[in-house]
């Protein structure tokens, strides 16, 4: 994987870092983690809040001189241009192209913010291939400032060890007008970053009550009909457990699920515990903050659920259970709705008719 670099849009003054390995945050990291942190992984760093409300960091190996000029993150910008999961390859002239990949809660894998050449790009795709469904962009640099055109957030790439300083203030009303302004900033920052927040889910809501009106009324609607058969689910957890190597780059498999769900849809969640790796070469996923584990989510080509055609009736399922249990040789107890008689009454008893109330 290529190293990151600042770049320049055709017709857009911004210094623009690509390439910078994120991180999930579970909250805004302090600044003195986010030093630490710096050291190993990137000295250039770039804290962002994603319109889901979740947090990340990037971080960046860059030679520059401490009085660099101001830049912005790439990948930070565009992230929120579209909803997840979304992959994007722009060519950016010269042979040189970028790779962005966003999903969950828009936010950029770990890995999913590459810059270089054509090779380095198919990498990066191929590795992420097998997370699904994708919505793939591509474009040229005009395409990516299309998606940053609108976008009035700022994402600073700023270098983790350069001290903050602060002048002095010219007599105390001058800092206490500075701190209201200052107060005022922050609290405006806050309101629009609830307000995209609310928007997002306000989005979500509409686009779940959408999928909702489409579907069938779950009372309508035989469970079975809506789940693949045991034979298929089996054979296609199998297939998956078998293609999934238990150890890859110091990376074990530490947990693994099959799970279905209602519609034939199969799912194998993934886990895997770093011993010995490292998180510059890790399995496929979403990296803890930690550092330490990588959970993936795979879907699974849809087995063939059942039909309501492949359902037996009454007398040829009973035969087909009886049958079945003959040549296993157990005993079987059935007892179907058919063969429940129903309760009969005493002999001579009538259903006493209603009396009727003589009016006034």
């Amino acid at each position: 994987m290529s190293a990151a670099r600042v770049i320049q849009l055709p017709g857009d003054k911004r210094k623009l870092v690509v390439g910078m390995r994120w991180r999930h945050e579970d909250r805004a990291p302090a600044a003195n983690a986010l030093r630490a942190a710096a050291k190993e992984r990137g000295r250039w760093v770039c804290r962002r809040r994603t319109s889901m409300g979740s947090h990340q960091t990037g971080f960046a190996s860059l030679e520059l001189g401490r009085k660099a000029a101001a830049m912005q993150s790439l990948g930070a910008l565009v992230a929120d241009a579209k909803p997840e999961p979304w992959l994007g390859i722009f060519d950016l002239g010269e042979g040189i192209y970028w790779y962005i990949a966003v999903r969950d809660n828009q936010e950029i894998l770990p890995d999913g913010d590459v810059i270089g050449n054509r090779d380095d790009i198919e990498e990066a795709r191929a590795r992420h291939a097998s997370f699904g469904g994708w919505e793939y962009v591509d474009g040229d640099a005009s395409a990516v400032l299309s998606l940053i055109s609108g976008s009035k957030r700022s994402f600073p790439v700023v270098d983790s060890e350069a001290r903050p300083w602060l002048a002095p203030a010219v007599g105390g009303a001058s800092l206490l007008l500075v701190s209201a302004a200052g107060l005022m900033l922050w609290h405006r920052h806050e309101q629009a970053v609830a307000q995209q927040r609310q928007e997002a889910l306000a989005r979500q809501q509409a686009l779940r009550a959408a999928m909702a009106a489409s579907v069938p009324k779950a009372a309508a609607i035989l469970p079975w009909t809506q789940l693949a058969s045991a034979a298929d689910f089996l054979r296609a957890c199998g297939g998956a457990f078998d293609a999934t190597p238990l150890a890859q780059d110091g990376w074990v498999l530490s947990a693994w699920d099959c799970l279905q769900a209602p519609g034939g849809q199969t799912t194998v969640d993934r886990t895997w515990s770093r011993v010995g790796g490292t998180d510059l070469r890790t399995p496929a996923g979403v990296l803890s903050a930690d550092g330490n584990t990588v959970r993936a989510s795979l879907p699974l080509a849809r087995p063939l659920p059942h039909g309501a055609g492949a359902i037996l009736a009454g007398d040829p399922a009973e035969r087909a259970i009886r049958g079945m249990a003959q040549t296993l040789d157990f005993p079987l107890s059935l007892t179907s709705a058919s063969s429940q008689k129903r309760p009969v009454g005493l002999p001579g008893a009538a259903p006493v008719a209603p009396q009727k109330i003589p009016a006034c």
